[in-house]
């Protein structure tokens, strides 16, 4: 599960138990499809992301 949470003024992502700054998508042959970070979502022209909010 993705989480998106607020410390010390700055987002971080985390999954499961573990930080990350960034997440990459990549085809089989290793071309960029799409990155993830707190400030952005860049993705390929033929690719399609998805952010589904946190329900409280």
């Amino acid at each position: 599960m993705l989480y998106l949470f607020q410390e010390r003024r700055e987002v971080e992502l985390k999954i499961g138990e573990k930080e990350y700054s960034e997440i990459l998508v990549t085809d089989s042959e290793n071309f960029l499809l799409a990155s993830i970070t707190d400030k952005d979502v860049i993705a390929e022209k033929d690719c399609k992301v998805v952010c589904v909010p946190v329900e409280d």
